[in-house]
């Protein structure tokens, strides 16, 4: 599941939290395609918001997506 920091920034509301993280998790057979996996479907709501807890406990970080979008071939993590 890779989780990557968003090289920009929202107006955030604490001023020792700024970044936002994005994480997407993908079912896949070969690693060279993959389907979202869809939060409370695929995976426990209880699953995603331990992540999103573990996540939000890294200094810095404001915000936590999740990232649903498709996987051409090929693709498994960001570019």
């Amino acid at each position: 599941m890779p989780i990557v920091l968003i090289p920009f920034t929202f107006i955030a509301i604490r001023v020792d939290a700024f970044h936002h993280a994005s994480y997407q998790s993908f079912f896949s057979q070969d690693f060279m395609t993959g389907l979202s996996a869809f939060p409370d479907t695929h995976l426990p709501q209880e699953v995603v918001d331990k992540m999103v807890e573990a996540v939000l406990t890294v200094p810095g970080i404001f915000r936590v997506l999740y990232d649903l979008t498709a996987k051409p071939p090929w693709t498994t993590e960001w570019e």
